[in-house]
């Protein structure tokens, strides 16, 4: 498996590795924008850059807009950043975090509410779960907040990534929504 080296080409084998997702649409310049929404987004919408040079941190991004108001701010991404983009209906989170994948090891770090203090460093995790084994089968570590998440929704978590194979060290982080739907929405190799 080739390395990911950018934000498209995760958002690519996130597909590719069939891992839970928002039902996204990626759009590169030259490419149309879509006339209507295709999917139901009770939260409204988000765009992303998502270039397809290097991995990159901290991209323009835009969240809970209007149709209309997200395919403005789509046309203008592509515009001033001559970058691929995403587009998929927004969510609120219930629960968020961050999944690293290391040899036959799998952390999970988890915060109540939105992933961004997490990423940043600005907050410790509510919860953090440690599992190893070939399957990540077996329960290392468990420390915080274990009723964070439920069996059924860890277990939603965990499943998919069992079939995942990559040669480097691989990060992805994911969402519990308010509607009790698991996704992962980056995939970064370290």
């Amino acid at each position: 498996m080739r390395r990911s080296t950018s934000k498209f080409d995760g958002l690519r084998l996130i597909d590719i590795w069939d891992l839970p997702h928002p039902e996204w649409i990626l759009i590169c310049p030259g490419d149309g924008l879509p006339e209507r929404p295709w999917a139901k987004a009770p939260h409204g919408w988000s765009v992303r850059c998502a270039p397809r040079g290097a991995y990159e941190f901290m991209l323009p991004a835009a969240h809970h807009l209007q149709f209309q108001e997200m395919l403005r701010h789509a046309a203008a991404l592509i515009d001033d950043r001559r970058s691929c983009i995403v587009v998929y209906p927004s969510w609120q989170p219930r629960v968020s975090g961050i999944a690293l994948l290391v040899d036959q090891e799998l952390l999970l770090e988890a915060v109540q509410g939105p992933l961004e203090p997490l990423a940043r460093g600005v907050v410790t995790p509510d919860l953090y779960l440690s599992f190893e084994g070939p399957l990540f089968n077996r329960l290392r570590e468990c420390r915080g907040n274990s009723g964070l998440l439920s069996p059924i929704e860890l277990s939603r978590l965990t499943t998919p990534l069992k079939r995942v194979s990559v040669d480097a060290a691989l990060s992805l982080e994911w969402v519990v929504t308010d509607c009790d739907e698991v996704m992962y929405f980056d995939w970064h190799e370290l």
